[in-house]
């Protein structure tokens, strides 16, 4: 069974640190950019996110939520309702862990949409991604379901390095 659950203290969620260890070797994997932060430990990085999520569940239009699959802390979300364009929330970080049969499968098929849109009363969400990178190559290559509009945007270059850039995917709810 999966559950979901808004959250508003990240320091009181169980499993935490299991889930941000098994996504460390995709973060490492130029999926986030701690080089820019000068984080060179897993518990730098560790703490660093943590507080991350932490600051979003506190703020007033910071979302953060969790997902448990037969009680294990699976997924944490976190991002912000869109200041730009109502009725968007924009994901800022995930972190996705294993089920007590140690595979991430669940992530197919899983209720996240509904849930977002059903709890936070949205009509979407954006994701910032890295171009190219393998969230990017995930939307660009896979479907989405029928009650759903996805828009990737254009690379845009990151402010903070020259080098890279990023691109947001747009999932509208066609309800």
């Amino acid at each position: 069974m999966i559950d979901f659950e808004e959250i508003f203290d990240v320091y009181s969620v169980e499993g935490f640190d299991e889930v941000f260890y098994s996504s460390l070797p995709h973060l490492d994997a130029g999926n986030y950019h701690f080089e820019n932060r000068d984080l060179q430990t897993e518990e730098e990085k560790l703490n660093f996110l943590k507080e991350k999520f932490h600051l979003f569940a506190q703020i007033e239009n910071g979302r953060v939520f969790i997902v448990r699959k037969d009680g294990k802390l699976v997924r944490i979300v976190a991002g912000v309702l869109d200041d730009e364009d109502s009725g968007y929330i924009v994901w800022a970080y995930d972190l996705i862990g294993p089920d007590i049969n140690g595979s991430k499968g669940w992530v197919y098929g899983n209720k996240d949409p509904e849930f977002i849109r059903d709890h936070f009363k949205v009509k979407g969400y954006k994701m910032p991604v890295v171009y190219g990178g393998s969230e990017y190559n995930y939307h660009l290559n896979n479907a989405v379901p029928e009650n759903m509009i996805r828009n990737i945007s254009d690379p845009h270059q990151d402010p903070n390095n020259q080098d890279r850039y990023y691109s947001i995917i747009t999932i509208t709810f066609n309800n």
